[in-house]
This record gives C-alpha cells, sequence and structure tokens, in this order.
C-alpha cells in the first residue's frame, strides 16, 4: 500500500493536468501552505483532493471503470432527477431557477411537462396583447410545440397532457390568433427521428413537420423533403446531457443532421449588442456547419441565439415574416425561408430595440410566435415575450 501511495502521490506532483475532459471538469489544485489552511486541515484535504484528481494514467483507468460499470449495469429502466428549470431565462433578482423534472432512460432524457393554470393566463394575455398591438394589415400565428414525453406511451403519464394544455390556451386566444396545429403532425410521425434523445430541442426532421403544419394555416404548398440534400453528423450529446451526464446515454449519442435545398442562398444576418448597447450586425451562414461535432451542435441552426437574424427568403417582394422565438425557432426558420422575401428571428430574451418600427422598417407581412410547451409554464420567459411589445430592459437571461 505505501509503494502504490507513493508512486501515486510522485506522479500527482509531476502533473500539469487542469481540466478532465471526460467529467467535464476543473481539476483539483496543488493546495497552498499557509498557517489558516494547515491548523484547519484544509491544507490536508486539498493534498487528498490534488492527488486523486492526478493519478498517473486516472482517465484510462476512468474508461476501465466505465466499461466494468456497463457490464454489471442493474439500474431500473427509468430514473427521475431534477435538475435547473432554464431554457437561458434568469431567475428574478435574488431568486433561484425554478426546478424541473427529467426522466432519465437508457437511451435518451425526456423532460417532463407540467401545467400552470396562472403562468398559461399570464402566456395568454401576453399573445392577446400582440393580437390588440399589431397593425391590421398583419396575420399573427401562434404555434406551440409539444414535448417528447406526450408521444412516449410508456411514461407520459408522468406528466400532464400537453394536448389538453394546447386545446386550452388556443382556445383562449383573441380570434385574431390563427393558431397552428403542430401536435397532430409531430403526433403522426412520433415514431420518427423528430426529437432528439439527450436534448431539449427537436430535430430538423421535427422542425420540417412544423413547418408543414404552419403553411397549412398560411396557406403556402410545402417542398417535398425530397428535393433537399441531406447531411448527418454523428456524436451529438444535447443540452440535457449536460444537465443530466449518463454512461448509458454518452455510449448513444444523436446524430445532428441538416437539410439544405439546392440554388437556395443559405445567407442571414446577425444582429447583436456591442458592451455598451450599439446594435452590430454581420453576415453569416442559416445553417453553419461549423458549429457540427462539438456540444453547441444545435447552433448550427442560424448560429444560435441572437437577439435579431434575419435570413434572405426565396422570394423577393414576397410576404415577409417576423418570428417570435425561443430556441425551436432556430431548427424551423430554414425550412420557412423559401417561401418568404425574407424571415425575421426575434429571440425576446435579448431584443430590445423599437419593434413596432422594425415592423414597419422590414415591411412585415405575417408574424409567428412559437414556442415549446415548456415556454408556457415559466413567467421569466414570458417577461421577456411582453418587453417586446413594451421595450421594457429586463435583466439579460
Amino acid at each position: 500500500m505505501l509503494l502504490l501511495f507513493s508512486a501515486a502521490a510522485i506522479g500527482a506532483f509531476f502533473s500539469s493536468e487542469e481540466v478532465s475532459e471526460e467529467e467535464q471538469r476543473a481539476l483539483a489544485a496543488r493546495p497552498v501552505l499557509d498557517s489558516q489552511a494547515y491548523f484547519s486541515g484544509d491544507f490536508y484535504r486539498g493534498w487528498s483532493d490534488f492527488i486523486a484528481d492526478h493519478v498517473p494514467y486516472r482517465a484510462r483507468f476512468l474508461g476501465m471503470a466505465e466499461k466494468l460499470k456497463s457490464l454489471r449495469e442493474l439500474r431500473r429502466d427509468a430514473n427521475l432527477v431534477e435538475v435547473n428549470n432554464d431554457i437561458g431565462v434568469a431567475p428574478a433578482e435574488g431568486g433561484d431557477y425554478d426546478r424541473q423534472m427529467l426522466v432519465v432512460l437508457r437511451d435518451r432524457l425526456l423532460e417532463v411537462f407540467k401545467y400552470d393554470e396562472n403562468v398559461a393566463n399570464y402566456y395568454i394575455d401576453t399573445v392577446n396583447r400582440y393580437a390588440e398591438s399589431l397593425p391590421e394589415g398583419i396575420r399573427l400565428y401562434s404555434m406551440l410545440v409539444p414535448m417528447q414525453i406526450e408521444f412516449d406511451e410508456k411514461y407520459r403519464d408522468a406528466a400532464d397532457s400537453q394536448k389538453d394544455a394546447i386545446g386550452r390556451l388556443y382556445g383562449s386566444y383573441l380570434p385574431r390568433v390563427e393558431c397552428v396545429d403542430a401536435y397532430s403532425l409531430l403526433k403522426a410521425h412520433s415514431g420518427e427521428y423528430a426529437y432528439f434523445r439527450t436534448d431539449h430541442h427537436w430535430t430538423a426532421l421535427g422542425a420540417y413537420y412544423g413547418m408543414c403544419a404552419f403553411a397549412e394555416t398560411a396557406g403556402f404548398e410545402p417542398i417535398g423533403l425530397e428535393r433537399y440534400q441531406k447531411s448527418d453528423v454523428p456524436g451529438y450529446l444535447g443540452y440535457l446531457y449536460r444537465m443530466a451526464p449518463d454512461d448509458s446515454l454518452k455510449r448513444n449519442p444523436d446524430t445532428l443532421s441538416y437539410y439544405l435545398l439546392d440554388g437556395r442562398n443559405n445567407d442571414s444576418t446577425i444582429y447583436y449588442y456591442g458592451d455598451h448597447g450599439e446594435f452590430y450586425s454581420y453576415e453569416a451562414k442559416m445553417i453553419d456547419s461549423g458549429f457540427l461535432g462539438n456540444d453547441v451542435g444545435y447552433g448550427a441552426f442560424l448560429g444560435g441565439d441572437y437577439p435579431m437574424i434575419a435570413v434572405r427568403g426565396d422570394v423577393p417582394g414576397g410576404r415577409v415574416l417576423a418570428v417570435i422565438k425561443d430556441s425551436y425557432g432556430n431548427a424551423l426558420i430554414p425550412w420557412l425561408a423559401p417561401y418568404f422575401d425574407s424571415v425575421i428571428a426575434i429571440d425576446p430574451r435579448t431584443f430590445r430595440e423599437d419593434f413596432g418600427q422594425m415592423l414597419a422598417e422590414r415591411g412585415v407581412t405575417d408574424l409567428l410566435i412559437v414556442d415549446y410547451m415548456k415556454a408556457t409554464t415559466l413567467p421569466a420567459f414570458i417577461d421577456y415575450m411582453n418587453a417586446v411589445l413594451t421595450g421594457e430592459d429586463l435583466p439579460a437571461g
């Protein structure tokens, strides 16, 4: 034992590693000796942590341990874990993030939907405020996208009915709001790869069915998938995996796919704020393959979440669509570009320009509000939706 400990201690002393890529965390630093640390015992505990984190060939031993664990794994089919309820929205000042439940399966993670009538009423009131505020000539749509657990027959009873919740929200809108039935198409294609298994987003294929549902309401004919060129990038571990990492999920990563239509320009302009509130812009690709193959792979769609993104459409002089969206809109908007002069994506969490002026200057003819059902349970996110109309400056999410 003395020989083993001595070898580990000597090897650790000369280690220069600072980060464990396998565990996605910083390794313990070499402790500094001072009187306070010595007498409190922190110095000795620090050395113990340092040696444990810097044992020679530690990464190899971890890999061997993971394989042994997988061979003797006897856990239940599903576990429930509690994590931060966060889609890029900061909690109220001085408050903590709300908590939410995830169902952890061997090959996927499922967010659990819990209906909150008070927050749902707030969401309804906010959409109706848009209906009352928009100029008469602009058509207004609402698309609520169900979460994956709704279509899992084995585990959907762990959550509230999203079909009922969507029906209740849609039934409470003002007559001006045109409701997009994404639910029915996603249910009809629930056996397909419409949602990621390690991420809370829908896939590009799921977003395609969302576009088809919107086309039926907005009045255009969808282009068939066969006319698109599909590219697949394997090995994607998404946002939910980072919230609840699990060995079996790591062994079953997602494939992130994207589709490009022959002949379309794939161009967009991204707008963002500088350190002092200046509104800057730069040219970028609507679908940027530079984001693929890493843990922010979903950023391939529109480059991620920005205050405003203007996508070049394929119908010069045609209708102009503005989209108030959460990140589900990022995968949807590339499918919409072929049918409009331009598509203007607005992220309410960061957009602070004059909304009415933007609508007039851009010649907007249609406005779509698209959110996945979790957003209808988050008052902080709905605050930002209201702030787009009022121009109120809320804390950044």
